[in-house]
């Protein structure tokens, strides 16, 4: 049915009965304009000119209006997500070639189709396995608390979990919610003030520093990846010394070994499939998914014992993003504990095995991901069940 202006309205009701009234008007112009939104869509736009798929969204409500510059002329893919309540809508599309055709109307997708099409090939499936998980536990917190007394930051209060051999501990959470000092807490980046305990092998780390707790083969990748997991000006092989673990053979009686360490970049670069022009590339050169690679392959080459991610997968392509998810859980099946700090719900039901939510500084207890809920994460991520 036309509304005006030229413009065409979609009406999704009975592909939604769940979502009721919720339809989009679209204009046929340079520009695409959305408006008329019914309350709790969100509209994303994937934007392919970088070549990597790159996701941008918008949650409207009703009567809000905005527009997506799109740059290109009836040649984008819109993609549609729905949410009403607790109830997900499957990833529609719809895509604007000439002129708006109703007739084209909407695909069934799934987040795996869609990266297929993107990607244009199939990605093998991911599938978490419980039965490679030890009983000895590796790491075990109990009750740290650090009060900062600053406004911009939030109060870890009383935080206690433990994570098995061989297994991915996921933590969820909305941001802000004390997320990157629990992270700094854990690298040892932030640990002025704690309190409680955190042991590792039997040793109480708490108030270890970074180089200390990687000299006990404890790996970390911090969610900003460039200046704090990679130095942006470094070249890749220089980017490899900031990882030290111990025999490396990257020093040699105090003099660096640029072949060994040049020999490990490569390495890192051809196992992780890091698009690069070479070793000699500086870290600021590459984007945003392969310098992600990068620094996980780099991390995970050292073999480590523990290793402490937090987004690992935000802001990447979805060919990226499955190598790094598939990478995660082999290096868990080779003994490694991994502890993933994250936003992305989807993410943490895919490889972790166990999984806790934090709130207002406070975690709950955790869960197999197998036996709960997205809706039930989702209450325990507004703060209902965490005391």
């Amino acid at each position: 049915s036309c509304n005006g202006g030229g413009r065409v309205a979609l009406n999704y009701r009975n592909q939604w009965p769940s979502l009721p009234g919720t339809f989009i008007t679209t204009s046929a112009s340079y520009d695409q304009h959305f408006d008329n939104i019914g309350g709790g869509v969100s509209l994303l736009l994937l934007d392919d000119r970088a070549g990597e798929g790159l996701l941008r969204s918008q949650t409207v409500s009703a009567g809000y209006s905005f527009q997506l510059d799109v740059n290109r002329k009836f040649t984008m893919r819109f993609g549609i997500e729905g949410q009403y309540g607790q109830r997900s809508i499957d990833w529609q599309r719809l895509r604007f070639e000439d002129q708006i055709d109703e007739s084209l109307g909407f695909i069934n997708e799934t987040a795996e189709t869609l990266a297929t099409k993107m990607l244009g090939k199939k990605l093998s499936e991911i599938k978490t396995d419980y039965t490679h998980i030890k009983n000895k536990i590796n790491l075990k917190a109990e009750n740290l608390t650090i009060n900062f007394n600053d406004p911009f930051y939030t109060d870890l209060k009383q935080i206690s979990f433990d994570v098995k051999e061989g297994e991915i501990f996921g933590i969820a959470g909305v941001a802000g919610n004390g997320q990157s000092e629990l992270m700094n807490l854990l690298t040892g980046e932030g640990i002025e003030g704690v309190s409680g305990s955190l042991i590792y092998n039997s040793v109480d780390i708490k108030n270890f520093n970074p180089k200390k707790r990687r000299d006990m083969s404890i790996a970390f990748v911090p969610e900003n990846r460039l200046g704090h997991s990679a130095v942006p000006e470094l070249t890749l092989s220089e980017n490899i010394l900031i990882s030290q673990f111990p025999n490396n053979n990257f020093i040699s009686k105090g003099m660096i070994n640029h072949r060994n360490i040049d020999a490990q970049a490569k390495k890192v670069i051809d196992e992780f499939n890091v698009v690069t022009p070479g070793i000699d590339a500086k870290a600021s050169s590459l984007s945003g998914g392969n310098l992600q690679k990068f620094v996980i392959g780099r991390e995970i080459l050292t073999n480590p014992k523990l290793l402490i991610i937090s987004h690992p997968t935000w802001g990447i392509d979805a060919g990226a993003e499955h190598a790094i998810r598939k990478s995660l859980i082999e290096l868990a099946k080779n003994g490694t504990s991994i502890i993933v700090i994250s936003q992305d719900l989807d993410e943490l039901f895919e490889i972790s095995h166990r999984m806790s939510v934090i709130f207002n500084g406070k975690l709950s207890r955790s869960y197999e991901t197998r036996n709960i809920s997205v809706s039930e994460i989702g209450l325990l991520m507004g703060g209902q069940g965490i005391d």
